[in-house]
């Protein structure tokens, strides 16, 4: 990885991910900031940095919401109007009910105009 930024959201999966990786052999450094996380010390950096991102992301999304209900109770944010989204939610469903796979329904959209 290049930078603490690329740290998943989800913290299990990459402290899974990570052990799988050490296992293998694989030496993990953060380019950017210049911090290996082999080893014990370097797992457990890991796994503080991700938590840390956790919080992060929780903070900055709870912001935001607050920031979208001043903006409502303003009048001046009325969230995304009926028609706006890019590709048919309908379509998506009816194909992966089908059995398509994700990009094989992105695939299909991609050539589908929405009305």
């Amino acid at each position: 990885m290049t930078s603490f930024c690329e740290l998943p959201k989800q913290s299990n999966n990459f402290r899974g991910h990570l052990a799988d990786w050490a296992e293998r052999g694989l030496k993990i450094v953060a380019v950017t900031q210049q911090i290996e996380f082999n080893g014990t010390i370097g797992r457990i950096l890991a796994a503080v940095l991700v938590r840390l991102a956790g919080i992060e992301w929780e903070c900055r999304k709870e912001g935001q919401a607050a920031g979208i209900e001043i903006a409502r109770q303003k009048g001046v944010f009325k969230g995304r109007g009926p028609g706006t989204a890019k590709k048919n939610p309908q379509r998506a469903i009816q194909l992966r009910d089908k059995g398509l796979t994700v990009p094989e329904i992105a695939k299909d959209l991609a050539s589908v105009d929405v009305p």
